[in-house]
């Protein structure tokens, strides 16, 4: 998060005027809109980050997952994800590729999980957020940058230095 919801307006480092809405988001899990950027991360199962994408917040989750993060994983590895991330197309398209995306399931999805596949799928998703967790308590309250590629390289140090805290 860049500023408060209420302090979008008076935001130096992404400018209303100049970026419109591009930087509001929203979390659906905590109901709250927010200003600045979203990472996207693919963790191993033992929690160390394998790759990363950063976009404004507006950006719909799926669509970093298809056009951003390139998924240079090994053949036959599992892809456990959120209700967010499900794209039927995409997902035969790494089934195709060695690849199998487990997404959560929305309740009126064409592609139901069995009851078991779910319940795994949440375990893990857990697991993932913990991940995040442990991310976040490392950023300090406020992050102070003067410009946008300032504020972006110290997320990506964050990450860095998660990573190698993970070895």
């Amino acid at each position: 998060m860049v500023c408060e919801n209420i302090r979008i307006r008076r935001c130096r480092l992404y400018p209303l005027e100049e970026h419109g809405g591009a930087f509001r988001g929203y979390v659906s899990s905590k109901r709250s809109y927010f200003y600045g950027l979203r990472v996207h991360l693919v963790v191993t199962g033992a929690g160390e980050p394998v790759e990363f994408s950063i976009v404004a917040g507006s950006e719909a989750d799926v669509r970093v997952f298809t056009k951003e993060l390139n998924l240079d994983l090994a053949e036959g590895s599992i892809i456990c994800a959120d209700k967010a991330y499900t794209d039927y197309d995409y997902e035969d398209l790494l089934k195709e590729t060695g690849l199998h995306l487990k997404a959560q399931r929305k309740k009126n999805s064409k592609r139901q999980m069995p009851a078991w596949e779910e319940y795994l799928s949440n375990r893990v998703r857990k697991y993932v957020e913990r991940v995040f967790g442990g991310i976040s308590a490392m950023f300090s309250r406020k992050i102070h940058a003067v410009t946008p590629r300032g504020f972006e390289l110290k997320i990506v140090w964050f990450l860095l230095a998660f990573a190698i805290q993970c070895l």
